[in-house]
C-alpha cells in the first residue's frame, strides 16, 4: 500500500478487509487518484513471517473503461 500511494503524483489508499488463512494473508484494497482509481485483491503466502509469495489481481478504472490485470512474485 505505502508503494502505491509513494509512487509519483497525487495518490490515496485505503484496506477494506484483511483475513488470515493458515499461512496465507488476503487483502482487499483501494487505491486511487483524481483520474484513475484501482481496485486491488492480493494473496500472500508467508513463512516465517517474510513473503513466500504474492499473487495480485487488480482491476482499474479509469474514464469509465475498466482493465483487469495480474501480477505474480515468488521468492523461493
Amino acid at each position: 500500500m505505502r508503494a502505491n500511494c509513494d509512487y509519483f503524483g497525487s495518490w490515496n489508499g485505503e484496506v477494506e478487509r484483511v483475513e488470515h488463512i493458515g499461512n496465507i494473508i488476503i487483502t482487499v484494497a483501494r487505491v486511487w487518484s483524481k483520474d484513475t482509481s484501482f481496485h486491488v485483491t492480493s494473496f500472500f503466502e508467508m513463512k516465517d513471517h517474510k513473503i513466500k509469495a504474492l499473487d495480485e489481481y487488480y482491476w482499474v478504472v479509469s474514464s469509465g473503461i475498466g482493465i483487469y490485470r495480474y501480477t505474480s512474485f515468488n521468492n523461493k
